[in-house]
């Protein structure tokens, strides 16, 4: 039986459908920060200037600029003839003043040995006057003897006193020629220094970042000769504005430079000291 009737026609399509598992969270609110991007430049981790410690002529500068140099090493050498000539006409006046000394000890043990001899003379005119003495209270001599008998031991006396006196004069002599002496080494030592002083010592080991003179200049005592820094280890000055700094925190990790993998760091609980993870100095 066939039953007419108005009917609407529906066109299927059956599509495959693919699963997918999703996991979800919690949202919450926050806000997003672009991350915060200085400009710094590195130093090394100390920069010395070497100075001159006198005036002359520079003769020699053996450092150029990128020079690696250890500590202890001769930078440059100026004219020392000066302090030369200063070293060894101390050194000659300190050997006049120990000829001095030997002079003067001399003088003493001639002092001493006439101390020596008047104390012999004074027991001997001591000894006259007393038997002298005794002869006269026997009747056997005058008493003009008697009495030049003890005015010979007065005199032995004073001969005796005057012979130590003089031992004293020559020690004190001998006691300011040592302090001569003893003045004269300190000169030569100044001397000694300031020759020293023509001669550039490098006090660390790194490299010439600058040099500002050349061999035949005339420099003066406190003029820089070259910089020094000392790179094994560099640090990172960066100037950061006050509105920001709440955004930086200590113990804080940045990333220094363009290196995809992050390798350099900068580990703010480290007073700023730069340093590298995976590769060590």
């Amino acid at each position: 039986m066939a039953i007419a009737s108005e009917s609407t026609h529906h066109v299927v399509r059956q599509q495959a459908t693919t699963w997918v598992g999703v996991s979800g969270r919690e949202a919450r609110t926050g806000s997003l920060s672009a991350g915060l991007e200085y400009t710094g430049t590195t130093e090394p981790i100390q920069q010395v200037s070497v100075r001159s410690r006198t005036e002359g002529q520079l003769l020699f500068l053996g450092v150029d600029v990128g020079d690696k140099v250890t500590r202890g090493q001769v930078l440059a050498q100026l004219d020392n003839r000066l302090p030369v000539a200063e070293v060894m006409e101390a050194q000659a006046e300190l050997s006049a003043r120990a000829v001095e000394i030997a002079r003067a000890r001399n003088q003493v043990l001639e002092a001493e040995a006439r101390v020596e001899q008047a104390r012999v003379e004074l027991e001997q005119a001591n000894a006259d006057a007393q038997r002298l003495q005794t002869l006269f209270q026997e009747g056997a001599v005058s008493q003009q003897d008697a009495e030049l008998a003890q005015t010979a031991a007065r005199a032995a006396q004073q001969i005796l006193r005057s012979a130590q006196a003089q031992v004293s004069i020559q020690e004190k002599a001998v006691a300011a020629a040592r302090k001569r002496v003893v003045a004269q080494q300190a000169a030569i030592a100044q001397a000694e220094e300031r020759q020293s002083h023509a001669k550039l010592i490098s006090p660390i080991a790194g490299i010439v970042k600058a040099k500002t003179t050349e061999p035949g200049n005339l420099v003066r005592e406190g003029d820089e000769i070259v910089k020094l820094g000392d790179f094994s280890q560099v640090k990172v000055a960066v100037n950061i504005s006050e509105l920001q700094l709440d955004q930086i925190s200590i113990g804080q990790s940045v990333r220094l430079g363009d290196d995809e993998d992050g390798s350099w760091t900068v580990d703010a609980s480290q007073a700023g000291r730069i340093s590298r993870s995976r590769i060590s100095w």
